[in-house]
């Protein structure tokens, strides 16, 4: 064909092509013009410029990571912007601390950059609305012990104060992080009444998963009605997998139909050296697999990594989806069928059957092939 003659600039050919925010899962093709999708259908790849056969491959709306350690605050968005978000390949958006800083080498400093001194409201909301783009929430907001031994839930009260006066949400940390006071250390389940009396419908749970005593379920056997309660009436949870996730707690969890909204990874480096991620051993779609596992439904767990995160950031009509119109980024898996071995942050091992590695990446129309240097769960070495 011409080039001129063609109607596509680019069709993703011979795919299984999954989208949860559309209902579609069928094997066929996707059309993209520009930074566009343009058609989702089948004998397309003739009417393009360039066709990519994917040999039955999956073809999903580009996945989100809700939760990735950064560490930007009021005082560095700027700079954040600049250095970070525009430099990026990646579409990157941020949730800033309350307090001005940032959390700076993962928040190991948090007795002094985490107090109630170290927060201004009105510089954090004015960079919100002067960056309305790049700034979608506010957090990690850490109601946790150590930070409540310290200074109460002062602190998250100011950001809730942040919410409300842009219409934002938070993301709460649950789980011990910072050293705790031992002289005001609080009682484990004292914490989450507390947490869920201050969030709103559209506020982001963190970390439901983990171990910690003072997580969101702790040694408890099955959760409270509360967090039932407010789940249903629009909390989000999210499993922010980091070094804490447990199959023990995510089974009894489970056990009592609470499922998260949201997959994220809470992917960061060493919190003790810069720039060190030799200890990284989960990723994105490692938490998917390991969800899978568990007894998530594919079409559920897809959701959780697409359109769920996109609607937190209020832009589901752009990314999420594969809606035709809809920008252009898209994931493209591999799925493996084989024994794997994966742990949690407790050194348990779960075999699961199934995982998908990311081979693909359209970002706005653009095909990018991942390095997966980061992706070391779901790749053997000379993968």
């Amino acid at each position: 064909m011409n080039a001129s003659e063609a109607s596509y600039d680019l069709v993703l050919t011979d795919a299984r092509i999954c989208d949860p925010a559309t209902g579609i899962d069928h094997i066929g093709d996707l059309a993209v013009s520009g930074d566009r999708i343009a058609a989702v259908g089948t004998g397309l790849a003739s009417q393009a410029r360039q066709a990519i056969k994917l040999d039955g491959k999956v073809v999903t709306a580009g996945w989100i990571d809700l939760h990735v350690q950064g560490g930007t605050g009021a005082y560095t968005i700027p700079a954040f912007k600049h250095f970070i978000a525009d430099r990026a390949l990646t579409d990157i958006r941020c949730f800033p601390s309350i307090n001005s800083a940032g959390t700076l080498r993962g928040g190991l400093s948090g007795p002094i950059i985490h107090t109630p001194e170290v927060v201004d409201v009105d510089l954090l909301v004015a960079e919100a609305k002067a960056h309305p783009l790049l700034v979608r929430g506010f957090g990690e907001i850490h109601a946790e012990s150590g930070s409540f031994s310290r200074w109460g839930f002062g602190v998250v009260r100011r950001a809730r104060e942040a919410s409300e006066r842009t219409g934002l949400p938070l993301y709460f940390h649950t789980g011990e992080l910072f050293e705790v006071d031992e002289a005001r250390r609080p009682e484990p389940r004292s914490l989450l009444p507390q947490i869920l009396a201050i969030a709103r419908a559209g506020d982001v749970l963190g970390h439901v998963y983990s171990a910690m005593p003072d997580g969101v379920l702790g040694k408890d056997q099955t959760p409270s009605p509360a967090l039932i309660d407010a789940a249903a009436n629009g909390l989000l949870l999210d499993i922010g997998f980091g070094i804490n996730f447990s199959y023990e707690t995510a089974r009894r969890m489970i056990a009592a139909g609470v499922w998260p909204r949201i997959i994220s990874s809470d992917v960061h480096g060493l919190f003790s050296v810069m720039h060190d991620n030799s200890a990284l051993d989960y990723s994105l779609p490692g938490a998917f697999a390991r969800l899978i596992a568990l007894g998530m439904p594919f079409a559920e767990a897809l959701a959780a990594v697409t359109i769920n995160p996109a609607r937190v950031l209020d832009e589901e009509a752009e990314i999420g989806t594969l809606a035709v119109g809809s920008r252009a980024d898209v994931t493209v898996l591999e799925e493996r069928i084989e024994d794997w071995p994966m742990r949690d942050g407790q050194a348990e091992v779960l075999r699961v059957e199934r995982r998908w590695i990311p081979r693909l990446v359209l970002r706005a129309g653009q095909p990018v092939v991942p390095t997966l240097r980061l992706v070391r769960d779901v790749i053997a070495p000379d993968a």
